[in-house]
């Protein structure tokens, strides 16, 4: 199995991020491949996004179906039968009563997928800046956030038991393999296993795209602070000088974007090791 990474594109932020991100002017790129910016961060006049910290405790598979040939199912041909002839009563052709063979469960599913796949539309994804998703590698505060973040997760638990579910099961599943030698603390490990697993990243993606159209929003509706703060300082702690060849299959999607247009994904992203 290819190893699993995470990749951050970042970006500006919003007034209230922490700290105010200042994005380069890269020049055109030469080639036509699209290229995604990665704006350099200011350390001045740093605000912590979580604002004055001062929080009050609160107490606390569809299964892979292997794809071949498909099989020709023959149907028998049921002829018509001899008419009846009577001198009284009305000559009128029957169709002999012929079943077709009964189709096995597999074959109705592939039948079902097929159709499916061929009818499903392909939606189509234009590329940005992102303008409205939160972004904040929260340089200069890390230490404050760090501090508050015992409270700030029970309190984030409270208010989303969906998330709290998926960080039990996280924390489990990193337990049970055994903490690996690593520089990531057992939080930022289980954030990463938290994020990479199906049943959440979908709507924390929906919701860090969201979070930076404004303070208030940040502040009263993004429930994944402490996801979002431990995914950002793990990939910082794991980020190499090198590139990396990374890939990420996806289905029923396009992404839309002009040659030498500077986007990015506006979300964190698992990815696979070319």
């Amino acid at each position: 199995m290819s190893p699993h990474v995470l990749s951050v594109p970042w970006g500006p932020s919003v007034s209230h991020q922490c700290p105010p991100m200042s994005p380069e002017s890269p020049g055109a790129p030469q080639h036509p491949p699209v290229s995604f910016s990665v704006p350099s961060v200011s350390p001045e006049n740093h605000q912590c996004p979580l604002g004055p910290l001062s929080v009050t405790s609160v107490s606390p598979h569809v299964p892979n179906v292997p794809w071949g040939p498909s099989a020709s199912l023959g149907a028998p041909q049921c002829p018509l039968s001899v008419p009846s002839v009577s001198p009284f009563v009305p000559s009128v052709p029957q169709r002999s009563r012929c079943s077709l063979p009964p189709m096995s469960p597999l074959a109705v599913t592939l039948a079902v997928l097929a159709v499916t796949a061929v009818t499903a539309e392909v939606q189509e994804v234009s590329l940005d800046m992102a303008e409205d998703s939160f972004d904040d590698q929260y340089r200069g505060c890390q230490d404050t956030i760090t501090a508050a973040l015992p409270n700030l997760s029970s309190a984030e638990f409270q208010r989303n038991p969906h998330l709290a579910q998926v960080w039990a099961k996280a924390a489990a599943t990193w337990w049970k393999w055994g903490p690996p030698k690593s520089h990531l603390s057992p939080d930022q490990a289980i954030a990463i296993v938290a994020y990479t697993r199906n049943e959440l990243y979908a709507e924390f993606n929906a919701a860090v795209r969201r979070a930076g159209s404004s303070g208030l929003w940040y502040h009263r509706e993004f429930h994944y602070k402490t996801l979002h703060f431990l995914l950002s300082d793990a990939l910082a702690a794991l980020r190499e000088p090198r590139c990396r060849c990374v890939f990420r299959g996806v289905d029923g999607r396009r992404f839309l974007a002009r040659p030498g247009q500077i986007v990015r994904f506006g979300q964190f992203a698992s990815t696979s090791l070319c």
